[in-house]
């Protein structure tokens, strides 16, 4: 028989009848194998029931400051209170100026899958803070999804206090989808505000001409020297969930908290490292992202002292394509020195002629653009010394 549209609304607006809105496509028999209080035992965390039913978990993991990490045994501690300007440097966020990076909320999530919609579950959630003992993990895991606002009221009363966020990858995936899930339900955003430091981008135009893809295990690896052997691939994560929620098995669970547990203390390790290679000495690549992060930031003419007492660097890249024209361009305009502004179009004209993945269309078009900017300084310089010694 046909249900009527009043039937149909009723069971649209979770009237009872309605299975609830958050039921998973297994059968009954196989839900009711799951056990909440004994998965909190195997997994090592704290059972919590939600308001509206069902539970989560919460386990907890105190780092100590000095434990070293990767191969040169990088330690949490190396990310100081100081750190604020030169992160916000190389992020372009002058509001991380005055914030303290140990005072900011280090976090990353798995999802059931990487789009949007009411059907994608947040299902953990990864945070870490410094504290005076250490770094302190908090992992909420979903047990039960009837519980997920139960989950993000809890997690937001943790997180409460924190003067901003920092991630990888966070401001176009970890972030929204925390949000839509508390829209979903409802509920004050979980995240606190200030600004958002996402280290993909300042890491990307940093080491983007120096390894293959920036994704944090390979950056792991050539930052930090930090290598996962037994690690579970992100995209594996979210069938162990479903698994556990098909047959209560926490073991491959385990291992997604590990995972989680790793990308977490990589965060403060990576913005560690990005603060040091943007306030030392640097050379090379470290040289011309320094320079462009000064350039940014209206700084030009730090930014020519950067790359003129530094070696070039060995990589050609696009941004270094960019710097060096927008160099060559203030020295020109600005400060009116023809002959350094004419050194810095140079390279820009050699590095455009080795950057392997710029099309040759675009070659041509930078080097003709390049190449008349050439011509105009040496008009100019010859123009300038007709000035100072005329006949």
């Amino acid at each position: 028989m046909r249900r009527g549209i009043a039937d149909r609304l009723r069971r649209a607006r979770g009237m009872p009848g309605r299975p609830t809105p958050f039921a998973l496509p297994v059968r009954r028999s196989e839900r009711d194998r799951i056990d909440p209080a004994e998965a909190a035992r195997r997994l090592a965390g704290t059972l919590i029931d939600g308001d509206a039913g069902g539970s989560f978990l919460v386990r907890e993991t105190l780092i100590p400051l000095a434990t070293g990490h990767g191969s040169d045994g990088r330690r949490l501690a190396s990310l100081t209170d100081a750190a604020g300007p030169a992160l916000a440097l190389a992020a372009g966020d002058p509001e991380l100026a005055a914030r303290s990076p140990r005072e900011a909320l280090f976090f990353d999530i798995e999802t059931t899958a990487l789009g949007g919609g009411a059907g994608v579950f947040a299902f953990v959630l990864g945070a870490g803070r410094f504290e005076a003992g250490g770094f302190r993990i908090t992992q909420h895991l979903l047990v039960d999804p009837g519980a997920e606002a139960a989950l993000l009221a809890d997690f937001a009363e943790r997180a409460a206090g924190a003067s901003g966020l920092v991630s990888f990858c966070g401001r176009g995936f970890d972030a929204p989808r925390v949000r839509d899930r508390a829209r979903f339900h409802q509920v004050p955003d979980p995240l606190p505000g200030g600004p958002h430091l996402d280290l993909h981008p300042p890491l990307r135009r940093l080491f983007g001409s120096r390894v293959p893809r920036c994704r944090l295990g390979i950056l792991e690896r050539a930052i930090l020297g930090i290598r996962r052997p037994d690690d579970l691939p992100s995209a594996e994560c979210p069938e162990a969930w479903f698994a556990f929620q098909r047959t209560g098995a926490t073991a491959p669970l385990d291992r997604v908290l590990a995972h989680n547990l790793d990308d977490v203390i990589s965060l403060p390790l990576l913005a560690a490292e990005l603060a040091a290679r943007t306030t030392e000495p640097a050379a090379g690549e470290d040289a011309v992202a320094k320079a462009a992060a000064l350039v940014r930031d209206r700084r030009h003419d730090e930014a020519i002292r950067v790359v003129e007492a530094a070696p070039p660097a060995v990589a050609s890249s696009r941004l270094e394509l960019r710097t060096r024209i927008a160099l060559a361009i203030h020295l020109e305009h600005r400060v009116r020195d023809l002959d350094r502004a004419a050194t810095q179009a140079t390279i820009a004209a050699s590095v455009a002629a080795r950057l392997p993945t710029l099309p040759d269309d675009r070659r041509s078009v930078i080097a003709a653009a390049v190449g008349r900017r050439l011509e105009r300084l040496d008009r100019k310089r010859r123009g300038s010394a007709l000035q100072e010694h005329p006949r």
